[in-house]
């Protein structure tokens, strides 16, 4: 079934001769031999000139019959040999029928002078290990009585192989890219290709094949491509070459076989230059195929983009260079995709969720390390990345992990990776975002009876924001209707399949609330968990007071088609919030985990409100009481205050008070606490993290002894920054510098100093000035500073402003140049 070299049968005689005399059986003579048969291969016969001058070239010809009775197949050959190839040569060859003679030929060059071997290696499913070496001599001088050889009469060689990259790079939508010299191509689709022969052939049998440049694991992958309008003029011949729509994605080395009409004499020519091969959304046969143009515009081909952050009272957008045409980002993600096996990469469910994993450092020694520590100490804080090129660079330059990253840039890069491969992808923001860790679709606060918070129990959260993204496609291994937008996340949260990987999950089956994919149960929660209220009694144990059902997932955001502005796609993921749909859903895979609240008439309701506030100023919370009974009841109630990060991590309280009043019957009351700057600036994070502060107010009724939580955060108001093209200037030109004007007024209560400016921009440059020194409460900052554009386009400038007052002051301008 499998011949392998140095395959030997052992065959053992042995023998014995019995006679009987009078009844007595004997043993008379023994017998034994051995005899050992070797498994003789078939010959690879090797035909080659035994002397060429240095520089010049020749071909060298092969042939081997298949012995078996079977057809051979997955046949690879490979020629390599020092001073006459400078690496290793593939050969192409088709299957082999039973008793069918292949040939084929390779050209080699004489690199160095001196006597050489170049070995041809035969390698098949069936038949393993057998090779032929042949000698050939590289002189300086020709003499007229010395035979080089050369071509016989009817040899001929493939002299140039021409991609045609610009004419093919425009059908294929690929202009953008970077790498201007390469052939990028998307599958599906057909490629132009032009070749010269060394002598006019009236018909030729071409075979054109793709294989795989990254073999990590396994045989190379290769596609032989379907040929059309094979033309053939004098010495040139054109063709068209289809390439299958289910292809793997990545960088591919061509080669080409000729045959001659008699098919006695064939010649091959490897191409040295890569082919990048890529998803296809125009393509209706691909499974990212998206049929309209203003999508693929924004979703594919948009270089720039928004990430909304901040709180669901009070969002803005993060302008993003996705700068998915940057050579380096495609490089980055063929790198990437070329640690999968070869056969996973034609399929975007796999390739989204590997990219999911890889792009975090927790994986496969991947791409950013995500830190929420505040300590950033050996990196870059998170918000100090403007662009996935920068990551991207600093990533292929080391191989190690970029420091740090936090959701809205592993959703940034992401986006990237995605649009690069081919993949129509967006970022998602879902506010007042869930994180489920015991994954029964609640989020369960603990406290004791006092008011306090149990850390020890408090392992879920409500993040202020959290970044995912979606990536569109079709899906095949689900049932009908699961196709379009899908969950993929490379926040490294919890673990799913031993790695730190999220998705891809059906938006449409979050919605419906059946978890059928990757970490579809997740997602669920993060967009509709509900908030629960456990609080200790006397006896120790917890019981359930309070349910919050429409608490998590508000205002879901993603950048809108075409525009800057923000479309809210929180119908996508959920029902009506209360409606029978909502809460039906949420309880399909999980019937028991919403636990019904108890059968309690608490006639007192309250609820906290913390006022939007400038940094530096006041911050004044609001508690609006109901009391529902026809009697008097004694509110006590203690308000807790702490710093806390956007993921809903707390921070060592910074504020403790406590109060009692009497609450008039059946009347609503409204108690107003305000918090001094100076009871919370101090705490605030001096990292660059966005000022959060989270306030919980613990209340208790003395007469039902009723009790409950409320919980509300707010992001201090920081000063705004405006920054535009300085007036009297001719519109932007490559080439030519453009000068831009900031400006901010100081709307906080305390003095601004040592403020800074930082600027970057794809294609615009990069910098860092020194500003004003101090600016007074009501003051401005102004000042100008220049870029120079490098390349025509749309392109964005983002700006940060520094000061030891100041955390996550940013703006972002888009810039066209001519």
């Amino acid at each position: 079934e499998k011949l392998q070299d140095k395959v030997f049968f052992v065959f053992h005689v042995f023998a014995r001769v019995r006679h009987s005399i009078s009844g007595d059986e004997k043993v008379s003579q023994v017998f034994s031999n051995t005899q050992t048969l070797s498994l003789a291969l078939p010959e690879l016969v090797l035909t080659n000139k035994p002397k060429i001058t240095q520089g010049a070239s020749a071909q060298v010809h092969f042939r081997l019959v298949n012995p078996l009775k079977v057809p051979l197949t997955g046949i690879e050959v490979v020629a390599e040999g020092d001073g006459l190839l400078e690496k290793s040569v593939e050969i192409p060859v088709k299957s082999i029928n039973s008793q069918e003679t292949v040939t084929g030929s390779f050209r080699v060059t004489g690199l160095e002078v001196g006597k050489h071997d170049v070995l041809v290696s035969f390698h098949s499913d069936q038949l393993v290990g057998i090779e032929s070496t042949a000698e050939m001599e590289v002189i300086e001088d020709m003499d007229d009585d010395v035979d080089l050889g050369g071509l016989d009469e009817d040899e001929f060689e493939v002299e140039e192989v021409r991609l045609k990259i610009a004419e093919n790079r425009v059908k294929h939508n690929t202009t953008e890219y970077e790498n201007e010299s390469s052939l990028i191509v998307r599958r599906g689709s057909v490629v132009n290709i032009e070749m010269d022969i060394s002598k006019p052939l009236r018909k030729v049998n071409c075979v054109f094949t793709l294989v795989l440049a990254k073999r990590l694991r396994g045989k190379s992958t290769r596609v032989q491509l379907e040929q059309t309008n094979v033309m053939v003029d004098d010495c040139t011949v054109g063709t068209s070459l289809k390439l299958p729509e289910d292809m793997p994605v990545g960088r591919y080395r061509l080669t080409v076989t000729v045959q001659e009409q008699s098919g006695l004499h064939t010649a091959a020519e490897s191409v040295e230059d890569l082919i990048y091969v890529l998803f296809n959304p125009w393509s209706a046969g691909d499974d990212v195929f998206m049929g309209m143009q203003a999508q693929l515009d924004e979703y594919v081909l948009n270089e720039s983009g928004a990430i909304w952050v901040g709180k669901h009272s009070r969002m803005r957008p993060m302008k993003w260079d996705f700068g998915q045409f940057e050579e380096v980002c495609l490089e980055a993600a063929m790198y990437l995709i070329e640690k999968m096996p070869n056969q996973d990469r034609h399929d975007v469910v796999k390739v989204s969720r590997y990219l999911s994993s890889v792009l975090n450092s927790f994986d496969n020694f991947g791409v950013l390390e995500g830190n929420w520590s505040g300590d950033y100490t050996g990196g870059q804080s998170p918000t100090s990345w403007v662009a996935s090129e920068e990551i991207f660079s600093e990533y292929m330059r080391t191989k190690k992990p970029v420091k740090f990253g936090q959701c809205f840039i592993f959703s940034g890069i992401m986006t990237t990776a995605l649009r690069t491969l081919g993949i129509p992808a967006r970022s998602v923001t879902n506010f007042l975002s869930a994180h489920d860790t015991h994954f029964n679709r609640a989020i369960d606060y603990y406290c004791t009876a006092d008011g306090e918070a149990v850390d020890d129990l408090n392992d879920d959260s409500v993040w202020n924001f959290h970044v995912w993204n979606e990536a569109w496609m079709k899906r095949k291994d689900l049932p009908p209707g699961y196709g379009g937008w899908q969950v993929v996340d490379a926040t490294p949260q919890e673990l799913s399949g031993r790695l730190y990987q999220t998705g891809p999950s059906p938006v449409k089956a979050v919605r419906l609330g059946q978890a059928l994919s990757f970490d579809t149960n997740f997602v669920i929660a993060e967009v509709n968990a509900d908030q629960r209220i456990w609080i200790q009694g006397a006896n120790g144990e917890y019981s359930l007071k309070q349910t919050y059902p429409n608490h998590v997932g508000r205002m879901i955001s993603t950048k809108a088609v075409g525009s800057m502005k923000r479309e809210d796609i929180t119908a996508d993921y959920k029902f009506k919030e209360g409606s029978l749909r909502e809460r039906a859903a949420l309880g399909i895979a999980l019937p028991s985990g919403h636990d019904a609240d108890e059968d309690r008439k608490d006639d007192v309701t309250f609820k906290v409100d913390v006022k939007e506030a400038l940094l530096g100023g006041e911050v004044k919370i609001v508690i609006a009481v109901k009391n529902q009974s026809s009697e008097a009841r004694t509110f006590n109630f203690r308000v807790t205050g702490t710093p806390a990060l956007y993921t809903g991590k707390r921070q060592k309280a910074i504020i403790d008070m406590r109060q009692t009043v009497v609450l008039k019957p059946g009347l609503d009351d409204t108690l107003n606490k305000v918090i001094p700057s100076s009871a919370y600036m101090p705490y605030l994070p001096k990292n660059g993290d966005a000022p959060y502060l989270e306030f919980i107010v613990f209340g208790e009724i003395t007469e039902t002894k009723q009790c409950g939580v409320s919980i509300d955060s707010i992001q201090l108001e920081e000063p705004e920054m405006t920054i535009a093209i300085a007036p009297g200037q001719d519109p932007p030109t490559v080439g030519k510098a453009i000068k831009v004007a900031l400006k901010l007024l100081n709307t906080t209560e305390q003095t601004l100093t040592d403020l800074e400016l930082s600027y970057r921009g794809r294609s615009l440059g990069y910098g860092r000035h020194k500003l004003q020194n101090v600016v007074q409460p009501g003051g401005e900052v102004s000042g100008t500073f220049e870029v120079i554009p490098k390349r025509r386009g749309k392109r964005t400038l983002t700006c940060r402003l520094y000061s030891p007052q100041l955390f996550q002051v940013i703006e972002s301008m888009e810039i066209v140049i001519q």
